[in-house]
C-alpha cells in the first residue's frame, strides 16, 4: 500500500505537469515501463512489490528526464535511493528538490587542486541545486543529509 501511495502521488505530479487525466497517465506510463523493461501489462491492484518497484524506479526516471517538480521530495517518493540518486547525477536535478542542479562533491577535491586534472570516479557526489548546494556548504554535509535524508553516491 506503500508503493502504491508513491505511485499515485508521483502520477498526480506528473499528470499536472503534462495535462492528461491522472488515469490516463498512468497508463501511458505503465505502457513506457513495458516498453522500456520488456514485462507484460500488470495492474497496480495486484502486481508483486518488486514490479511495484521496478515501476516506481521507471517513473521517478521519467519525472527527472522531464522536469517534474513533485510536491515532496523525490527521496520520499523512491523505494531505491541510491538509483534515485544516480538518477538525479544523471539528469543534473536536485537530489532534494529536482530544479536544475549542478555536482557536489561530498568527497572533497581539496584545496589547490585543479578540478579538470583529478580523477573524481570514485568520489561520492550529489546532484544539488545553487540554493540545496550553498546550504550543504554551510550546514556541512552530515547536518544536511540529516536534514533531507540524501547522501552522496560514487557515479561511474
Amino acid at each position: 500500500s506503500q508503493q502504491r501511495k508513491k505511485i499515485y502521488a508521483t502520477v498526480a505530479d506528473i499528470s499536472a505537469h503534462t495535462g492528461y487525466m491522472p488515469e490516463e497517465q498512468k497508463e501511458v506510463l505503465k505502457y513506457r515501463h513495458m516498453i522500456m523493461s520488456g514485462c507484460e501489462y500488470f495492474s497496480l491492484a495486484n502486481c508483486s512489490m518488486g514490479r511495484a518497484r521496478e515501476f516506481i524506479n521507471s517513473i521517478m526516471d521519467y519525472a527527472l528526464s522531464e522536469g517534474v517538480i513533485l510536491n515532496d521530495f523525490g527521496i520520499n517518493r523512491t523505494d531505491d535511493a541510491d538509483r534515485y540518486l544516480y538518477q538525479c547525477i544523471k539528469y543534473r536535478k536536485c537530489a532534494v528538490c529536482g530544479r536544475k542542479g549542478e555536482i557536489h562533491h561530498v568527497d572533497t577535491i581539496g584545496m589547490g587542486n585543479d578540478r579538470r586534472q583529478v580523477d573524481d570516479s570514485l568520489y561520492k557526489k550529489i546532484c544539488l541545486c545553487r540554493g540545496h548546494h550553498t546550504e550543504a556548504h554551510s550546514l556541512g554535509m552530515p547536518s544536511f543529509s540529516d536534514k533531507y535524508k540524501v547522501y552522496g553516491i560514487i557515479f561511474k
